[in-house]
């Protein structure tokens, strides 16, 4: 995973923080993305106990890395804070954006490609009224575009996708 330190030839190198929690391809695109929602310490403990230790809570991450899939190298790593949790890819074959959610700050992400070829992430909804955290449970986007629904352990939302921009504003 890129860290600061050994991946300065990356754009947005100052964004990356060494964690790693979901990998999804999107194969014709020849790109991955992966998301950083904690390191393995955070991850095997409770997640009670986890909120009350004030150490621990500086480890979340706060990253998506968009990868050369073929050759398995970082091309780009957004800033994504509050720990992004799984990433969906959306279907078709035209549709090259995807969403992850923030554990932390109960917010909705899009990375896409915009009409240059350039890839960018953005902050697009929030889920649910705003908790203080959003464990992500499930997305799933009609092959419509019309809604994108998300169960999270705190709250369960339905978007309008005309409402989430999904090129470039």
């Amino acid at each position: 995973m890129p860290t600061k330190d050994e991946s300065p030839k990356v754009t947005g190198t100052e964004f990356a923080d060494g964690y790693c929690y979901d990998a999804r391809v999107l194969p014709r695109k020849n790109v991955l993305l992966t998301t950083s929602f904690t390191g393995w310490n955070n991850y095997m403990r409770s997640f009670g106990d986890l909120a009350k230790d004030a150490d621990a809570v500086k480890q979340f991450g706060a990253s998506m890395v968009l990868w050369d899939f073929h050759a398995r190298q970082p091309r780009k790593v957004f800033s994504v804070p509050g720990a992004p949790l799984e990433i969906r890819w959306a279907w078709g074959a035209t549709h090259n954006y995807a969403f992850t959610a923030s554990a932390l700050g109960s917010r909705l992400w899009l990375c896409y490609e915009d009409t240059n070829g350039e890839w960018k992430a953005k902050d697009v909804a929030t889920i649910g009224a705003r908790a203080a955290f959003c464990l992500w449970i499930s997305a799933s986007a009609r092959t419509t575009r019309r809604y994108l629904w998300i169960a999270s352990a705190t709250a369960s939302a339905a978007f309008m996708m005309s409402r989430i921009r999904t090129s470039p504003a």
